[in-house]
Formats: structure tokens, sequence, C-alpha cells
């Protein structure tokens, strides 16, 4: 049950949209999603022996580069001059996504989170994503006749984009590596939504990873030759 929720965050991870407070504090889906798994990670007694188990496997410079990357945040936000806004970038762009990567983490390395003997915690993850992706985009390009930029569930369009670029060239990537058909399909599903945005950024972005990316994936492979 734990690994599939690990596994379905990924896939929520647009959700953040979806905002309302509690207790006053502002919060969105995605941000209480990842909270809820990890507390019931750590009520387990048997997950929370793995989560931290593979927390002390994490190489000793990761986790001090960690810890400071953690402390200069904290440090940054209360001297923030509106801290009420500085906490929430900080919930959110800091806490929440290093305990879902701590999730994401254990889930791939430790045997008792996974469903079966093999680890294919990062396949799983990333149909999840993908699958967010293609319906996102999908939702963007039922706008293109209403809307003169897609944006489909948020607020502009540059933000539609800037979800679905790194998952389309991780989708486009892996089709091709793989020749799945279906990742194939959902990237050029994602790249008819992502030029319908208009966001030159995003163009620029999928233009650059392809000029480092095949470059680099050559030599790769010659150097392991």
């Amino acid at each position: 049950m734990i690994y599939t929720l690990i596994v379905l965050l990924a896939g929520l991870l647009p959700t953040y949209v979806i905002r309302f407070p509690i207790f006053g504090i502002p919060t969105n889906l995605f941000e209480v999603g990842v909270i809820a798994v990890f507390i019931l990670v750590i009520c387990n007694k048997a997950s929370r022996y793995q989560l931290f188990d593979a927390i002390r496997a994490l190489p000793g410079s990761f986790k001090l580069f960690a810890c400071i990357f953690l402390l200069s945040a904290v440090v940054s936000t209360l001297y923030s001059p509106i801290l009420r806004s500085s906490l929430g970038i900080l919930k959110g762009w800091i806490i929440v996504p290093m305990l879902f990567g701590l999730l994401a983490h254990a889930a791939s390395t430790r045997p008792g989170f996974r469903l079966s003997g093999r680890n294919d915690t990062a396949d799983h993850i990333l149909r999840s994503l993908v699958l967010s992706g293609l319906v996102v985009a999908l939702l963007g390009i039922s706008q293109i006749d209403g809307l003169s930029r897609i944006q489909s569930i948020y607020d502009v369009p540059n933000s539609l984009a800037l979800f679905l670029v790194p998952v389309f060239i991780i989708a486009a990537w892996t089709g091709v590596q793989q020749k799945n058909r279906l990742y194939q399909l959902s990237s050029l599903i994602m790249l008819i939504a992502i030029i319908a945005t208009q966001s030159c950024g995003a163009i620029v972005a999928i233009v650059g990873s392809v000029v480092v990316a095949v470059p680099l994936s050559q030599f790769w492979v010659r150097a392991m030759q």
C-alpha cells in the first residue's frame, strides 16, 4: 500500500494547483499527500525502519550537502522581511520535495517498500508522471479553439510549459531508448501542448536539451565500448 501511494504521488504532482488552508496554513493537495504518506511511513514500524535504513545508506557527502542546503534555506527564511511568504516557499519548494525524495529513494532501494523482488520503482514512478503529463497536455489541447495560448489546469501558459517540458524530455528519451510506443505517443502529445503554450523558454529548453544530450549520449556510448 505504501509503495503504491509513493508511486501515485508522482502522478499527483500537478495537484499543487488545488490550494486550500488547513488551520489557517495555506497548502495544496500535493503537499498534503506527501506529508500524509510520510507520516504513514513513520507511524509504521517496518516502513520506518526501512526509511531510516535508506537514509543511513546515503553517501556522507550527499547528506552533508543536503543538511547545508536545508540549513541555508531555514536561515534565509528567518531573515526574510516577508516571513509568511518565505515560510510557504520553505515548505513547498524545499521541505516537501525533500520528503518526497526520501520516500522515492526508500521505495527504490529497500525491498520492504516494493511489491515484488524486482526493483522497478523508477519505471513505476516514470509511468505515473508521464500519465499525469499526458492528462494535463490533453486538457490543454482541448483549449486550443478557445484560447490563444493554452494553459490547461494552470493559471498561465508558462506554468503548463514549465511542468510539461521535463516530463516530455524524459518520456521522449525513454520512448526512443526502450522503443516504447506509449511513451513516444505521450511525448508527441505533450510536445503539441508545449508548442500551443507559445512559451519561448520552453522551446529553447527543449532545443538546448537536444543539443546537449545527443552529443553526450554518443560520447557515453563510445566510452562504454
